[in-house]
């Protein structure tokens, strides 16, 4: 894996393996020693194991809102809302689609910001040459059954530093240092840091050695797939499919467009009539990806975070991270603790107006032509 992406990248890298990509994303928090009780700028769309790594880390996600073409963070939504406080920003390529990067760490290298980027839905997309997740301070994977090459379930971090590399390590591996120690009574082989058991099994790493030949070819297919669904629906009037970075190319995890306002009543009209055609050749369709911005999930309104007490629909009485950054930061604004009054309006309309096509490498464009003639009927009428 690691030779993989140096000799595509075109530079070292370093991989650390890790149990999901929910777990790559708590390694890359840990091995960069993001401070507790600091924010990580997080986006609303994404899947929860983006951001349920952060609190466990005990730092404070922060929503950042989306651009409206792209769906995806920018430098400008992210500067927006960080902060002296802020530690991290975590980048999802959202359905493999990669983020403009080099703003990004432009901006954050300026204000001393870690970037990780979430890849997990970016196997074999690629940005200005270069594979997605290789430009921040870390990358983080996902290999689980879904993903467009698996070990059954799986991920991984790349690091290019080898200081993040043997902290993101012994972070992955309950901080037992087992790098370069025989003795085991050794005091080097002693704890001297916290940490979890993230690691992957010989089996998964069989899998996985068997799988990685595949992914240019099976990447190669789901964007034929995607691209011709964009170039499809972006004919249709009122219908305006993900805009993707000039110089990026999405791997598709699954193709996503939003309908303009005046069409947004008629979403479940499209959804039916996408629905059956896909169904007719394998694909599989759905409305926005998630049913709300995660800010607004139950979760989040109530902060129920470590619920002591069984009690879903309550308040927890006491989050660490809170706890920690009244201490750090005196003057901390109650505004950050209380996500019932977050609000990214781009994001929300993302939710109300935007389908997503899912489909597998064994697809073709001209499958991609029978949900496009679908979609491009239902609104004729």
């Amino acid at each position: 894996m690691e030779n993989y992406y140096s000799d595509t990248s075109g530079e070292r890298l370093r991989a650390v393996p890790a149990g999901s990509g929910t777990a790559a994303i708590h390694v890359a928090l840990g091995g960069l020693q993001i401070p507790a009780g600091t924010e990580v700028i997080v986006p609303p769309i994404t899947d929860m194991g983006t951001v349920m790594p952060v609190i466990f880390q005990n730092a404070i996600p922060v929503f950042a809102d989306l651009d409206p073409n792209t769906g995806l963070l920018t430098a400008e939504t992210i500067a927006r809302v960080a902060t002296s406080r802020t530690s991290a920003v975590i980048v999802v390529h959202l359905g493999g689609s990669p983020a403009d990067m080099d703003p990004i760490l432009d901006f954050c290298r300026q204000h001393n910001i870690k970037v990780i980027e979430d890849a997990a839905q970016a196997q074999g997309a690629s940005y200005k040459g270069r594979p997605a997740g290789t430009r921040g301070d870390a990358g983080c994977f996902s290999l689980n059954s879904q993903k467009h090459i698996t070990c059954g379930e799986g991920g991984f971090v790349l690091v290019r530093s080898e200081d993040d590399f043997l902290r993101c390590l012994n972070f992955s591996d309950k901080h037992r240092n087992r790098t370069g120690v025989t003795d085991p009574n050794s005091e080097h082989y002693i704890y001297n840091g916290s940490g979890v058991n993230y690691r992957m099994s010989d089996l998964e790493f069989a899998m996985l050695l068997a799988q990685l030949p595949k992914l240019a070819k099976v990447a190669a297919r789901f964007t034929a797939v995607g691209q011709r669904l964009d170039e499809r629906l972006s004919k249709i009037p009122g219908v305006r499919p993900q805009q993707h970075h000039g110089k990026a190319i999405s791997s598709y995890f699954f193709q996503m467009f939003r309908l303009e306002p005046d069409l947004v009543a008629r979403r479940e009209d499209v959804l039916k009539a996408m629905r059956a055609a896909a169904t007719s050749v394998g694909m599989g369709v759905g409305k926005s990806y998630g049913d709300e911005t995660l800010y607004r999930t139950g979760v989040f309104r109530n902060r129920n975070f470590f619920d002591t007490f069984g009690q879903p629909n309550n308040e927890t009485p006491i989050w660490p991270a809170e706890l920690v950054a009244r201490q750090i930061f005196p003057d901390i604004p109650e505004t950050v603790f209380d996500y019932k009054h977050t609000h990214c309006p781009e994001a929300e309309r993302w939710i109300e107006s935007s389908l997503q096509i899912v489909f597998h490498d064994g697809h073709e464009p001209h499958h991609a032509d029978i949900v496009a003639d679908a979609i491009e009927t239902v609104l004729s009428i």
